[in-house]
């Protein structure tokens, strides 16, 4: 009982240093079939980093929200993701689009860990390096969580055309968050 409850305590601590350092959100992009691992439990399995995305076209947007099936084990069954935002942000081109907002995607597809979203380009975003960011509030018993995972896309626009409606302001690049311990 004494070693199990220091070894606990102990854990709290390193949790709470853990926590306390600010990180700049990254996201990586190691599984399999290229899927990118968030700082969070979502994990993005379309469309792969790097890709090229064309405007007046549209691409689907496909995320697992079971952190790779983990979710529904019993150790993690007072976990999981509350909130799921998508956007569309390019620093380079001063350009930042809602693109998914829960809790409507994390609702769809009742019974399936993989949430879809088919985004439609408009031709009026401009070309250029964008990141597809994924702002994710999550927790893990009573904790709470808030982590940021960018992926990088590119636009190609040969033929831009009118202005975007609906922009987000552009903060400033990269943004701090708080992911759940690795």
């Amino acid at each position: 009982m004494w070693a199990s409850t220091h070894l606990h305590l102990l854990w709290l601590l390193s949790l709470a240093q853990v926590l306390a350092i600010p990180r700049h959100a990254s996201a990586q992009t190691l599984g399999k079939r290229d899927q990118g691992f968030t700082r969070g439990f979502a994990i993005l399995d379309s469309p792969a980093s790097n890709s090229q995305m064309h405007a007046g076209s549209s691409f689907s947007i496909a995320v697992d929200v079971s952190a790779d099936g983990k979710l529904s084990q019993p150790e993690f069954t007072s976990s999981g993701i509350d909130s799921l935002n998508i956007s569309l942000i390019s620093s380079q081109t001063s350009f930042n689009l809602t693109v998914v907002t829960s809790p409507a995607f994390l609702q769809q597809e009742p019974g399936s860990t993989v949430k879809h979203y088919n985004l439609p380009i408009p031709s009026c975003v401009p070309p250029g390096d964008y990141n597809l960011t994924m702002y994710e509030l999550s927790h893990i018993g009573g904790s709470q969580y808030f982590s940021i995972s960018p992926f990088p896309i590119t636009v190609v626009n040969e033929a831009q055309s009118g202005q975007c409606a609906g922009l987000n302001e552009l903060l400033d690049q990269p943004q701090l968050d708080s992911p759940p311990p690795q």
